[in-house]
């Protein structure tokens, strides 16, 4: 929460700046509106009651991806960490596809799943499985070695060893994975939509942020841009932090 105070403070700090450039008059109203014209926009946008569904849609895919992207990367871990052919497989994978941004791939992928909101989620997958497995295999190679001689020592199977030992004792990696995929997700998904259009019945954020950009709407679409940060600052300041206090802080595997 401390943090997340910090954080507010600085971004007043900036607000501030923006207030003292706007009244400069160095850039015209049209591009550069003032703070009380964007949060005006911002109150009769969510007011109008379009805004705070299209937030509640892009939410949804987003978690759905990143949901659906955490299971392959548990289970692209789980075959690397073994030896031969299949370690191998996800290797190469590894290698090929995580450098590829989702937008590059698009032209395929919309050859291959249409246009839609199949498409995105499959592009929010495909951003955020490769850091999440990235980052899971990093943490279970980290594992100390004396895990490893204790499941000797009781004989445990393969699979007790990695889903109660191996993915536990890389809990810290797998949160570092989470943030990176979580902030991939929203670029994936808002360039998505502002590529698609419409998503769903309202759409999402970057449909809001496309509209308004098309219609030269700039206190509107600042005001979706706040909405994205906003976001984001909670997510990382509040649920991230909540996460690691009842987890590796707890069981002392950080401070």
């Amino acid at each position: 929460m401390k943090r997340f105070v910090r954080h507010m403070a600085v971004g007043l700090v900036l607000i501030g700046l923006w207030q003292v450039i706007y009244l400069s008059g160095v850039y015209p109203a049209v591009s550069f509106p003032s703070v009380t014209q964007v949060v005006r926009s911002l109150v009769i946008e969510l007011g109008e009651g379009v805004l705070g569904w299209q937030l509640l849609n892009t939410l949804r895919t987003i978690l759905s991806g990143l949901l659906i992207g955490l299971l392959l990367a548990v289970l692209l871990v789980l075959l690397w960490r073994r030896k031969g052919f299949l370690a191998d497989l996800v290797q190469t994978l590894v290698s090929v596809a995580h450098p590829l941004p989702g937008v590059a791939l698009l032209p395929l992928l919309i050859l291959w799943f249409g246009v839609g909101e199949r498409v995105i989620i499959v592009m929010i997958v495909h951003s955020v499985v490769w850091p999440l497995a990235i980052n899971l295999k990093a943490g279970m190679d980290a594992m100390p070695d004396i895990y490893n001689q204790i499941a000797h020592v009781f004989s445990l199977s393969w699979k007790t060893r990695m889903l109660e030992i191996a993915l536990p004792s890389s809990l810290p990696y797998l949160l570092s994975g989470l943030k990176t995929a979580w902030a991939r997700a929203w670029r994936a998904m808002i360039a998505g939509e502002m590529i698609f259009g419409v998503i769903g019945e309202h759409g999402g954020l970057g449909t809001y942020l496309f509209q308004k950009r098309v219609f030269m709407d700039t206190p509107a679409l600042l005001a979706g841009l706040l909405i994205i940060t906003v976001m984001g600052i909670l997510v990382e300041d509040i649920f991230f932090v909540w996460v690691e206090k009842r987890t590796i802080r707890k069981w002392g595997m950080s401070r």
